[in-house]
């Protein structure tokens, strides 16, 4: 035997029983809390407010310079020839900014309180300030991070292109202009 009440369909069950055990949430007969729509809605919105606001506290919306809003990342080789000079630079197209390991590398250099970069292997290194290359077998660049744990030299793609370089790979050079 079927019997309709509202939207729900019962076969044969003890109606009496399911109007006394109605929903705990809404106090509403013929669903459970599982079922109410009511508490599914205010589940979803309060995931919802933890998501974007996890201390439940609405942010302040400012300027933020360019500058800040770079992922400072380094995509660099777990193992390396140890033979390697360190005066070499590596172009990187993974790399978000000129980086380097050694301080003798730069000139005019400054310290910065700035974040930590992260290496390709999950690994990170804090940024310990920036300055110019200069010197013999140096590459002229501005803006060069000195980072703390960093074993190669990085020519950042990105930050060439930045400046109005064009770069241009093939199978066998990279060619910058």
């Amino acid at each position: 035997m079927l019997s309709r009440r509202g939207n729900w369909i019962s076969r044969g069950r003890d109606t009496q029983k399911d109007r006394v055990n109605g929903c705990w949430y809404c106090g509403k007969l013929g669903h459970y809390k599982a079922y109410c729509h009511m508490y599914s809605s205010r589940m979803t919105s309060a995931v919802k407010a933890t998501k974007y606001y996890p201390d439940n506290k609405r942010r302040n919306h400012g300027w933020v310079r360019k500058h800040d809003l770079y992922c400072h990342v380094a995509y660099t080789a777990e193992e390396r020839d140890e033979s390697l000079e360190h005066d070499q630079w590596y172009f990187d197209s993974g790399c978000s900014r000129h980086m380097t390991g050694t301080q003798e590398h730069l000139v005019d250099f400054e310290r910065i309180s700035a974040d930590r970069v992260t290496f390709g292997d999950g690994a990170r290194g804090k940024i310990k300030g920036k300055g110019i290359t200069g010197g013999e077998n140096q590459p002229d660049l501005e803006n060069v991070y000195l980072v703390d744990g960093l074993k190669a030299n990085l020519i950042s793609i990105s930050q060439l292109c930045d400046t109005g370089m064009s770069v241009t790979f093939t199978k066998t050079e990279c060619e910058g202009c």
